[in-house]
């Protein structure tokens, strides 16, 4: 018999998520990219007794490059249509729940669509987090067979924390010795809470408080950070576009924190990869991430009804000793260690070996 997994969409060469899961639990299944359609091809050319899983990941990437909803809703039917050929084939599907919405959510009435489709046809639904399943069993209404929780793993086999001197990392970046260097990171769409982020920074108004702002800006700052005071702007590094693998330990080694001002959010792929780089979280306590990150622990956690809470989050990070950030970081540290893809790899191994395991000629 010959099981094979295919997977859509292919972000690889933007984030390392990927490459990681599939090195770590499905290598004898020769994972590639491939759109469904493609799949459906493959699961044809099988043998009766051969299986095949489509690993769903970031479900909007199905039509969130369309110009306009009718073009949107064409593209997911096209793909609801073809999704279900292929569970009639006897393919099996697993979705991996990354986020309650897309991060921009252009077409939100054809998400909902399109996850009702989902519910309809996945085998099973995975979820990094207990967050992950309340949402998936309270607001998709999925029942619990259905669900499988596996934890999102570290970043140590993509990057290794830096050693020695965070004076030459901040010399390298022109950041003063001692100031206090907060970090944003990412793929910095509205969601992540630049502009609430900004605010935060023009009202403390601290003169040792630095910010690098590292990433493509999907939602451009350019109004946000004008408005700023010009001492204020001084403090404030940026590095646009998408960051080269090799850059990330300098720029987490020269900070103090990341800040990571989520409007929502299930998973984070930059905390898990601050406290791989053993820097502390600043954030915050949405249930995904408050189940990775304790306050006072491995970071500092606010509430996010709290208009002043960013404010006050920053300020109590300003106000700790050295001993107690070196604290931080070696817990973040630890924390993150708890996240190996060796170990988690087990666990996704066993999911793939469930759906194989579940398989049927035909559907219908």
């Amino acid at each position: 018999m010959a099981h094979r997994l295919v997977f859509f969409p292919d972000y690889r060469a933007a984030n390392p998520y990927q490459s990681l899961l599939y090195a770590h639990s499905a290598a004898e299944l020769h994972p590639e990219p491939a759109s469904i359609a493609e799949a459906l091809a493959l699961r044809k050319r099988q043998g009766p007794e051969d299986g095949l899983i489509f690993h769903l990941h970031w479900e909007d990437a199905v039509y969130r490059n369309e110009p306009d909803e009718t073009a949107a809703r064409a593209a997911a039917q096209r793909f609801a249509l073809e999704l279900e050929r292929f569970v009639d084939s006897g393919g099996m599907v697993l979705w991996t729940l990354h986020n309650e919405v897309p991060h921009d959510d252009r077409f939100s009435a054809v998400r909902v669509e399109l996850r009702a489709v989902l519910h309809r046809l996945v085998d099973l639904v995975h979820v990094h987090n207990l967050a992950g399943a309340r949402f998936a069993r309270a607001e998709l209404g999925f029942p619990p067979e259905r669900l499988v929780v596996v934890p999102h793993g570290n970043y140590r086999p993509h990057v290794a924390p830096l050693r020695g001197s965070r004076s030459a990392s901040r010399a390298a970046l022109e950041l003063p010795e001692e100031a206090r260097v907060l970090l944003f990171f990412g793929r910095l769409d509205a969601y992540k809470g630049g502009f609430e982020l900004l605010e935060a920074i023009g009202r403390l108004a601290h003169d040792a408080l630095w910010l690098v702002i590292a990433g493509q800006q999907v939602a451009p700052l350019d109004r946000a950070l004008a408005a700023l005071p010009e001492p204020v702007r001084a403090r404030i590094r940026i590095e646009p576009g998408r960051i080269a693998r090799e850059r990330i330990p300098l720029l987490f080694h020269a900070a103090d924190a990341l800040v990571a001002p989520y409007r929502r959010v299930l998973t984070s792929g930059a905390a898990m990869l601050a406290l791989t780089l053993a820097r502390p979280v600043i954030a915050p306590a949405h249930p995904g991430l408050a189940e990775l990150v304790r306050d006072g622990v491995e970071g500092i956690l606010y509430d996010p009804r709290d208009a002043r809470g960013l404010v006050t989050a920053i300020a109590r990070f300003l106000a700790l000793a050295d001993e107690e950030r070196q604290a931080l970081e070696a817990a973040a540290e630890q924390r993150a260690e708890l996240f190996d893809w060796r170990m988690l790899g087990n666990l996704y191994r066993g999911v793939f070996e469930l759906l194989i395991a579940r398989r049927r000629p035909m559907r219908r």
